[in-house]
């Protein structure tokens, strides 16, 4: 399984864009889509994420990772473009212990977009995986469609 994560700002431009370019080799990934779909079920995963915005807390780390390795293991020869996540070097830790821990074996590639990474994170990626450096949409859809 290979698992990109794009480091950009989500917005609806960018979405359809990137649906546009994206063929069956990959499935896009968005939080805010995993979060609207997991307030509807009856769950503790649920029951976390409604107390927090019940709280105007901001949701637990563990629980966006707990998110997407819940929408991934669903089909786990797939290839996915998670969008806007990881953030943060304890986000992208917590993700690869989750990976781990449900013993799915990926390949994780961040893709930098408009956004500076902070350099423990492109540490972390030179140790564990791969970061590549983009500067705008042409040069992603170039990428995803040689890869």
């Amino acid at each position: 399984m290979k698992i990109i994560s794009i480091f950009k700002a989500p917005s609806k431009s960018f979405h359809d864009q990137l649906l546009n370019i994206v063929d069956d080799k990959y499935e896009v990934v968005y939080l805010t889509e995993l979060i609207r779909n997991i307030l509807l079920e009856d769950s503790d995963l649920s029951a976390s994420i409604r107390k927090s915005i019940s709280e105007s807390k901001p949701i637990p780390d563990e629980d966006f990772s707990n998110l997407i390795i819940k929408k991934i293991t669903q089909k786990v020869e797939q290839n996915y473009i998670v969008v806007g996540f990881p953030r943060t070097l304890h986000q992208l830790q917590m993700f690869a212990k989750h990976l781990k821990k449900a013993m799915i074996n990926y390949d994780l590639i961040g893709i930098t977009m408009e956004i500076e990474v902070e350099d423990a994170i492109k540490k972390w990626y030179g140790k564990n995986g791969k970061l590549i450096e983009l500067k705008d949409f042409n040069s992603l859809a170039k990428y995803l469609n040689k890869n």
